[in-house]
Protein backbone atom coordinates (compact mmCIF):
# COMPACT_ATOMS: atom_id res chain seq x y z
CA UNK A 1 0.00 0.00 0.00
CA UNK A 2 1.09 3.35 -0.77
CA UNK A 3 2.09 5.69 1.93
CA UNK A 4 0.76 9.55 0.84
CA UNK A 5 3.06 12.27 1.15
CA UNK A 6 0.86 14.89 0.01
CA UNK A 7 -1.30 17.47 1.79
CA UNK A 8 -1.30 15.29 4.58
CA UNK A 9 1.68 15.01 5.48
CA UNK A 10 2.39 18.72 5.04
CA UNK A 11 -0.57 19.60 7.23
CA UNK A 12 1.00 17.35 10.00
CA UNK A 13 4.43 19.13 9.97
CA UNK A 14 2.33 22.96 10.19
CA UNK A 15 -0.08 21.84 12.73
CA UNK A 16 2.99 20.18 15.12
CA UNK A 17 5.43 22.98 14.56
CA UNK A 18 2.43 25.57 15.88
CA UNK A 19 1.96 23.72 18.71
CA UNK A 20 5.53 23.73 19.63
CA UNK A 21 6.00 27.33 18.86
CA UNK A 22 2.72 28.25 21.19
CA UNK A 23 3.79 25.62 23.90
CA UNK A 24 7.35 27.76 23.98
CA UNK A 25 5.72 30.88 23.90
CA UNK A 26 3.43 30.39 26.57
CA UNK A 27 5.24 28.17 28.90
CA UNK A 28 8.31 30.29 28.74
CA UNK A 29 5.92 33.91 29.48
CA UNK A 30 5.11 31.92 32.38
CA UNK A 31 8.31 30.21 33.89
CA UNK A 32 10.06 33.73 33.04
CA UNK A 33 7.15 35.91 35.30
CA UNK A 34 8.16 33.94 37.98
CA UNK A 35 12.04 33.63 38.05
CA UNK A 36 12.34 37.43 36.37
CA UNK A 37 9.94 39.69 38.22
CA UNK A 38 11.72 42.59 37.73
CA UNK A 39 11.02 44.50 34.50
CA UNK A 40 14.52 45.03 32.68
CA UNK A 41 15.20 41.34 33.77
CA UNK A 42 12.14 39.88 32.56
CA UNK A 43 13.06 41.92 29.00
CA UNK A 44 16.25 40.72 28.47
CA UNK A 45 15.67 36.90 29.02
CA UNK A 46 12.67 37.30 26.71
CA UNK A 47 15.12 39.28 23.99
CA UNK A 48 17.28 35.85 24.56
CA UNK A 49 14.43 33.22 24.89
CA UNK A 50 13.01 34.90 21.17
CA UNK A 51 16.59 34.60 20.01
CA UNK A 52 16.96 31.07 21.00
CA UNK A 53 13.95 30.31 19.28
CA UNK A 54 14.83 32.25 16.11
CA UNK A 55 17.87 29.93 16.17
CA UNK A 56 16.24 26.49 16.80
CA UNK A 57 13.25 27.33 13.73
CA UNK A 58 16.46 28.15 11.27
CA UNK A 59 17.60 25.16 12.38
CA UNK A 60 14.75 23.24 11.93
CA UNK A 61 13.69 25.13 8.57
CA UNK A 62 17.64 24.18 7.21
CA UNK A 63 17.33 20.44 8.38
CA UNK A 64 13.70 19.93 6.42
CA UNK A 65 15.26 22.38 3.46
CA UNK A 66 17.87 19.67 3.28
CA UNK A 67 16.26 16.76 3.96
CA UNK A 68 13.41 18.06 1.12
CA UNK A 69 16.31 19.36 -1.45
CA UNK A 70 17.86 15.51 -0.77
CA UNK A 71 14.74 13.80 -2.29
CA UNK A 72 14.10 15.97 -5.03
CA UNK A 73 17.84 15.50 -5.95
CA UNK A 74 17.16 11.71 -5.83
CA UNK A 75 13.74 12.03 -7.62
CA UNK A 76 15.26 13.82 -10.31
CA UNK A 77 18.35 11.78 -10.89
CA UNK A 78 15.88 8.43 -10.90
CA UNK A 79 13.47 10.29 -13.59
CA UNK A 80 16.69 11.18 -15.66
CA UNK A 81 18.28 7.93 -15.70
CA UNK A 82 15.03 6.26 -16.02
CA UNK A 83 14.64 8.68 -19.57
CA UNK A 84 18.25 7.86 -20.70
CA UNK A 85 17.29 4.07 -20.38
CA UNK A 86 13.77 4.60 -22.35
CA UNK A 87 15.46 7.06 -25.02
CA UNK A 88 18.19 4.27 -25.61
CA UNK A 89 15.75 1.56 -25.97
CA UNK A 90 13.81 3.43 -28.32
CA UNK A 91 16.52 4.78 -30.35
CA UNK A 92 17.50 1.84 -31.19
CA UNK A 93 14.10 0.19 -32.00
CA UNK A 94 11.86 -0.33 -35.42
CA UNK A 95 8.65 0.40 -33.17
CA UNK A 96 7.50 3.36 -33.33
CA UNK A 97 5.34 5.70 -30.27
CA UNK A 98 3.15 8.46 -30.63
CA UNK A 99 1.13 10.03 -27.90
CA UNK A 100 -1.90 11.89 -29.55
CA UNK A 101 -4.54 14.32 -27.48
CA UNK A 102 -8.02 13.74 -27.90
CA UNK A 103 -8.15 15.44 -31.19
CA UNK A 104 -5.65 13.54 -32.98
CA UNK A 105 -2.82 15.87 -32.55
CA UNK A 106 0.37 14.46 -31.62
CA UNK A 107 1.93 15.55 -28.12
CA UNK A 108 5.09 13.22 -28.53
CA UNK A 109 6.96 11.20 -31.04
CA UNK A 110 9.72 9.09 -29.83
CA UNK A 111 12.85 9.92 -31.24
CA UNK A 112 13.50 7.10 -33.66
CA UNK A 113 10.40 8.86 -36.02
CA UNK A 114 13.28 10.18 -37.84
CA UNK A 115 15.54 7.30 -38.69
CA UNK A 116 12.15 5.48 -39.43
CA UNK A 117 10.12 8.05 -41.53
CA UNK A 118 12.80 10.51 -41.83
CA UNK A 119 10.57 13.27 -40.06
CA UNK A 120 11.79 15.42 -37.20
CA UNK A 121 10.69 13.83 -34.04
CA UNK A 122 9.92 17.36 -32.25
CA UNK A 123 8.35 18.90 -35.27
CA UNK A 124 5.27 18.41 -33.09
CA UNK A 125 6.58 20.91 -30.58
CA UNK A 126 6.85 23.92 -33.43
CA UNK A 127 3.35 23.64 -35.02
CA UNK A 128 0.37 21.98 -34.33
CA UNK A 129 0.64 18.13 -36.26
CA UNK A 130 -2.65 15.74 -36.72
CA UNK A 131 -1.49 12.13 -37.12
CA UNK A 132 -3.70 11.93 -39.89
CA UNK A 133 -1.75 13.64 -41.70
CA UNK A 134 0.55 11.08 -42.22
CA UNK A 135 -1.55 8.68 -43.63
CA UNK A 136 -2.29 7.89 -47.05
CA UNK A 137 -5.03 9.23 -48.55
CA UNK A 138 -7.10 6.21 -49.31
CA UNK A 139 -6.93 5.41 -45.94
CA UNK A 140 -7.80 8.29 -43.79
CA UNK A 141 -11.49 7.89 -43.38
CA UNK A 142 -10.82 4.35 -42.00
CA UNK A 143 -8.12 6.05 -40.20
CA UNK A 144 -10.87 8.86 -38.70
CA UNK A 145 -12.73 5.72 -37.97
CA UNK A 146 -10.20 4.10 -35.83
CA UNK A 147 -9.50 7.30 -33.61
CA UNK A 148 -13.32 7.57 -32.71
CA UNK A 149 -13.02 3.74 -31.89
CA UNK A 150 -9.80 4.33 -29.59
CA UNK A 151 -11.73 7.25 -28.01
CA UNK A 152 -14.81 5.07 -27.39
CA UNK A 153 -12.74 2.57 -25.66
CA UNK A 154 -10.76 3.94 -22.99
CA UNK A 155 -7.58 1.57 -21.38
CA UNK A 156 -8.78 -0.61 -24.11
CA UNK A 157 -5.45 -2.43 -27.07
CA UNK A 158 -7.16 -1.80 -30.55
CA UNK A 159 -4.60 -3.08 -33.50
CA UNK A 160 -5.02 -1.97 -37.14
CA UNK A 161 -3.09 -2.04 -40.46
CA UNK A 162 -2.40 1.45 -42.48
CA UNK A 163 -0.64 2.47 -44.93
CA UNK A 164 1.89 6.03 -43.84
CA UNK A 165 3.79 8.23 -46.58
CA UNK A 166 7.30 8.97 -45.06
CA UNK A 167 9.34 12.12 -45.50
CA UNK A 168 10.12 10.78 -48.89
CA UNK A 169 7.00 9.89 -50.28
CA UNK A 170 7.48 6.43 -50.24
CA UNK A 171 4.53 4.32 -48.93
CA UNK A 172 5.15 2.17 -45.42
CA UNK A 173 2.94 -0.47 -44.50
CA UNK A 174 2.48 -0.20 -40.45
CA UNK A 175 0.42 -2.16 -38.01
CA UNK A 176 -0.63 0.00 -35.60
CA UNK A 177 -1.64 -1.01 -31.16
CA UNK A 178 -3.68 1.95 -29.54
CA UNK A 179 -4.59 2.45 -26.38
CA UNK A 180 -7.02 5.32 -25.29
CA UNK A 181 -5.03 6.26 -21.97
CA UNK A 182 -6.70 9.86 -22.03
CA UNK A 183 -8.29 9.44 -18.70
CA UNK A 184 -5.11 8.24 -17.14
CA UNK A 185 -3.30 11.32 -15.35
CA UNK A 186 0.35 10.05 -15.93
CA UNK A 187 0.08 10.02 -19.62
CA UNK A 188 -3.53 12.09 -20.74
CA UNK A 189 -3.36 10.56 -24.35
CA UNK A 190 -3.72 8.13 -26.79
CA UNK A 191 -0.86 5.93 -27.13
CA UNK A 192 0.36 4.57 -30.16
CA UNK A 193 3.01 1.90 -31.11
CA UNK A 194 3.40 2.08 -34.65
CA UNK A 195 5.98 -1.27 -36.19
CA UNK A 196 6.73 -0.43 -39.80
CA UNK A 197 6.42 -3.69 -41.76
CA UNK A 198 7.02 -2.84 -45.28
CA UNK A 199 10.04 -5.29 -45.68
CA UNK A 200 7.93 -8.08 -44.64
CA UNK A 201 5.11 -7.41 -47.07
CA UNK A 202 7.70 -6.69 -49.52
CA UNK A 203 9.31 -10.57 -48.89
CA UNK A 204 5.96 -12.20 -48.77
CA UNK A 205 5.06 -10.57 -52.44
CA UNK A 206 8.44 -11.93 -53.34
CA UNK A 207 8.18 -15.06 -52.06
CA UNK A 208 4.32 -15.18 -53.78
CA UNK A 209 5.55 -14.48 -56.66
CA UNK A 210 8.08 -17.05 -56.66
CA UNK A 211 5.47 -19.63 -55.26
CA UNK A 212 3.46 -18.73 -58.14
CA UNK A 213 5.87 -19.10 -60.98
CA UNK A 214 5.97 -22.68 -60.07
CA UNK A 215 5.16 -24.77 -62.80
CA UNK A 216 3.88 -27.06 -60.19
CA UNK A 217 0.84 -26.74 -57.90
CA UNK A 218 1.67 -25.50 -54.22
CA UNK A 219 -0.49 -26.01 -51.04
CA UNK A 220 0.24 -25.49 -47.47
CA UNK A 221 -1.24 -26.66 -44.46
CA UNK A 222 -0.49 -26.69 -41.12
CA UNK A 223 -0.60 -30.67 -39.64
CA UNK A 224 -0.80 -30.90 -35.97
CA UNK A 225 0.64 -34.35 -34.40
CA UNK A 226 -2.62 -36.99 -34.10
CA UNK A 227 -4.46 -34.68 -36.53
CA UNK A 228 -6.16 -35.81 -39.23
CA UNK A 229 -5.31 -33.61 -42.44
CA UNK A 230 -8.30 -34.89 -44.49
CA UNK A 231 -10.02 -32.30 -41.84
CA UNK A 232 -8.03 -29.21 -41.88
CA UNK A 233 -8.02 -26.13 -44.00
CA UNK A 234 -5.40 -25.20 -46.20
CA UNK A 235 -3.21 -22.45 -45.16
CA UNK A 236 -2.88 -21.36 -48.68
CA UNK A 237 -2.77 -22.61 -52.33
CA UNK A 238 -0.89 -21.28 -55.02
CA UNK A 239 -3.29 -19.50 -57.99
CA UNK A 240 -1.51 -21.69 -60.58
CA UNK A 241 -3.65 -24.65 -59.58
CA UNK A 242 -6.79 -23.30 -60.67
CA UNK A 243 -5.37 -22.98 -64.41
CA UNK A 244 -3.97 -26.85 -64.08
CA UNK A 245 -6.62 -28.77 -62.27
CA UNK A 246 -9.84 -25.82 -62.86
CA UNK A 247 -9.96 -25.08 -58.96
CA UNK A 248 -10.19 -22.10 -57.09
CA UNK A 249 -7.45 -21.79 -54.60
CA UNK A 250 -10.44 -20.10 -52.33
CA UNK A 251 -12.53 -23.00 -52.96
CA UNK A 252 -9.91 -25.06 -51.72
CA UNK A 253 -8.81 -22.99 -48.77
CA UNK A 254 -12.39 -22.75 -47.20
CA UNK A 255 -13.45 -26.42 -47.30
CA UNK A 256 -11.48 -28.16 -45.24
CA UNK A 257 -12.14 -31.63 -46.83
CA UNK A 258 -11.91 -29.86 -50.41
CA UNK A 259 -8.36 -31.07 -51.09
CA UNK A 260 -8.30 -34.76 -50.18
CA UNK A 261 -11.75 -35.18 -51.53
CA UNK A 262 -10.31 -34.08 -55.04
CA UNK A 263 -7.30 -36.98 -54.75
CA UNK A 264 -8.38 -40.20 -56.12
CA UNK A 265 -9.85 -42.66 -54.21
CA UNK A 266 -7.05 -45.25 -54.80
CA UNK A 267 -4.47 -42.46 -53.53
CA UNK A 268 -5.83 -40.87 -50.60
CA UNK A 269 -4.25 -43.22 -48.20
CA UNK A 270 -0.87 -42.70 -49.53
CA UNK A 271 -1.44 -38.87 -49.76
CA UNK A 272 -2.66 -38.74 -46.13
CA UNK A 273 0.18 -40.68 -45.18
CA UNK A 274 2.58 -38.39 -46.47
Amino acid sequence: MERSVGPSASWKIALAYAAFSLAWILASDRLFLLLFPVAEELTRWQTGKGLVFVLLSSTLVYLLAQRWEASQRQASQALAASERRFRALVENSRELIFVLDNAGRIVYASPNVGQVLGYDPLGYTQAPIFALDFLHPEDRIYAEAVLEDLRRHPEAVREYSFRLLDAWGQVRQVRVWGRNLLGDPAMEGIVLNVRDESELEEERARLQGLLEALPGRVFQARVPEGADPAWLPLLYASPQGERLLGYAPQELAQDPEAFYSKVHPEDRGKAQEE
